[in-house]
């Protein structure tokens, strides 16, 4: 993801009702989704703003516990890559 197309979906999400913000959250609410946004520098604005502008406590609540477990799987993926090459 690049800045301007980061920029593009952020500025998407904000035009939104709740309803497909929730749409969006619930897509992107995957380990293997968030562990890609994640990694990107640009990616990490993307979420902010999903879960800046989502009004549903529950889906804030779902998407902060998966972006925990794929912070830990992406440092669990660090640790192994760095014990592989030592």
């Amino acid at each position: 993801m690049q800045k301007f197309s980061s920029n593009v979906i952020e500025k998407i999400i904000d035009l939104q009702d709740q309803e497909t913000i929730a749409a969006y959250s619930k897509e992107l609410n995957k380990t293997e989704s968030l562990k890609i946004l994640i990694k990107n520098t640009f990616g990490y604005y993307v979420l902010e703003r999903l879960l800046v502008q989502c009004n549903d406590e529950t889906i804030v609540a779902n998407m902060i516990s998966e972006i925990r477990c794929g912070l830990e799987a992406l440092v669990g993926d660090l640790n192994t890559s760095f014990r592989s090459d030592a």
